[in-house]
């Protein structure tokens, strides 16, 4: 996997802030802007303290100088009486956590507690939490040898009620036991409205569903993750919702490869309950039914978000069932689609952008091109489901108000970078009701006269700023200069928007570094 990421950060407010990512894979470049909570960097009352690195020869907890060297005995003391933080230092959390569950095996897991609230990325030498950097100073729970040299079942399990689990990389995991327990969720097992920000959860895997997260019966809010190369071999590659009770909210998170078996090579829904989805992407992700979401009952929303390259049996990116209540005479799930842009996904049969099988759906300011075999298919029985499509860029055009059939001339769609050109006919074509009132990376809507068509809202100068730092620079003109030499394709620009990269293009960068904007 050829993958690549540069973050930049642009102050907001004391609450928020925006990273911009540019993420290359294969002959991919995608932008997109993630948002994050930032919590309160004071202390809290309990403060327990992780450091691998500790060669003291004392293990209190208490201070950085003596720090536990694993992370569970820290988490057991931080429980009680009423929760407390576990400050965790950079490095590789390895160590054997092999533990007897119930049917007398070991499961290799660290086990979390409601109430207590973990961070990575610290030095080793903070005072105050926000002083900590935890893309600088990685963070990793490993659970490839967690279980007497044997990858763990489980990395992290009972992510419960008022736990936080923040500026990690959990990975390694592999649920291949023999029981079904053993089997399922080989990354993080949730079972409380927990929060998991700003964490990294890769290679992970397992023999029946959930290779990233499961849920079980919760309503976590997962904010600002990236989610790499997770499987399983039925439902879930990345997150997989295990009933009715499963609500998850997922803001600002990426999906990068991760496949499954059957439903959802990102998300599994099976029959989970309501998702909620903004301003996240979903790239390269595969499996049979939704190549990135698969969902077969309740609601589903999607806004401010983008899939690019998914492959799946029955929907390319998104695949989407529901039952009719007979008694009522009504269908039971809802799909509502604002602001995405689906662009070159794959789907065996049906559709490559969305499939749906059952649910009530609306779609609104969304794009639709490139696609294949089709862009959208509704359920063809005798009973098809209500599905309209309003003031949206569909190829091969689509019934509806304000629906348009034109190109919407990306910025650079061989590269996959999908924001949207000055000429762009989904620019202020949108419609203002119920739409997001910022983009995918937080740019203000509407920037004209009206809304734009998809994720991103039209900004001047961003078919310049190729690497989305927030301005045209000399880290731009480095890039075009290597897209013009051959050196770079992920990550050059066709400027001026004829087919070539070229001193042309070269130029118009330089000028818009150097304040003279024009295209």
């Amino acid at each position: 996997m050829d993958s690549n990421m540069i973050w930049r950060s642009h102050g907001l407010n004391q609450q928020t802030r925006l990273r911009t990512a540019a993420i290359a894979l294969g002959n991919f470049v995608v932008v997109v802007s993630l948002f994050f909570s930032v919590f309160s960097t004071g202390i809290h009352a309990g403060v327990w303290y992780v450091d691998v690195d500790n060669t003291s020869g004392i293990e209190d907890g208490r201070a950085w100088g003596t720090a536990f060297r694993t992370i569970q005995p820290a988490i057991d003391w931080a429980v009680e009486p009423s929760g407390g933080e576990v400050w965790v230092a950079e490095g590789v959390y390895s160590e054997d956590r092999a533990r007897s569950s119930p049917d007398g095996s070991f499961d290799g897991a660290l086990r979390a507690r409601a109430g207590v609230e973990l961070y990575g990325g610290f030095t080793g030498g903070e005072t105050e939490r926000g002083q900590r950097d935890w893309q600088a100073h990685v963070t990793v729970i490993d659970g490839s040898q967690a279980r007497r040299g044997q990858p763990a079942y489980h990395v992290i399990k009972s992510v419960g009620d008022e736990t936080v689990l923040d500026g990690f990389t959990v990975q390694g995991g592999n649920a291949n036991g023999l029981y079904a327990d053993d089997r399922i969720t080989g990354g993080i097992g949730v079972i409380g409205a927990a929060v998991i920000a700003n964490c990294i959860i890769r290679d992970n895997r397992s023999d029946l569903s959930v290779g990233g997260i499961g849920i079980g019966g919760a309503e976590p809010l997962i904010v600002n993750c990236t989610f790499v190369n997770n499987q399983t071999s039925q439902s879930g590659g990345a997150i997989d919702l295990a009933n009715a009770f499963s609500r998850p909210t997922i803001i600002g998170c990426l999906f990068i490869g991760n496949r499954s078996g059957s439903a959802g090579g990102a998300i599994g829904g099976g029959f989970g309950g309501d998702l909620v989805v903004r301003d996240s992407i979903f790239l390269n992700n595969e499996s049979g039914f939704g190549g990135a979401i698969g969902k077969f009952s309740e609601d589903l929303t999607l806004e401010n978000c983008l899939f690019i390259g998914n492959h799946g049996w029955t929907g390319g990116a998104v695949s989407t069932g529901g039952e009719y209540e007979w008694e009522l005479g009504v269908y039971g799930t809802h799909v509502s689609i604002r602001n995405c842009t689906f662009f070159a996904n794959v789907a065996a049969e049906g559709s490559g952008a969305v499939h749906n099988g059952g649910a009530v759906t609306t779609v609104w300011n969304s794009i639709f091109w490139n696609n294949t075999p089709l862009q959208i298919v509704n359920n063809v029985t005798a009973f098809p489901p209500p599905f309209s499509v309003h003031h949206s860029l569909v190829q091969g055009g689509y019934e509806g108000e304000g629906n348009l059939e034109l190109d919407p001339q990306f910025v650079d769609a061989i590269a996959g970078d999908v924001r949207l050109r000055p000429t762009s006919p989904a620019i202020d074509a949108g419609t203002a009701v119920d739409a997001p009132a910022a983009d995918i990376r937080g740019v203000a809507r509407p920037q004209g006269a009206g809304v734009d068509i998809g994720a991103y809202e039209y900004q001047t100068g961003d078919e310049l700023d190729i690497d989305a730092s927030g301005g045209t620079d000399a880290v731009d003109v480095q890039l075009v200069i290597n897209g013009a030499l051959g050196l770079d394709s992920r990550a050059s620009s066709d400027v001026d928007g004829n087919s070539v990269v070229d001193a042309i293009d070269v130029q118009l960068v330089i000028n818009a570094a150097l304040g003279k904007y024009e295209v």
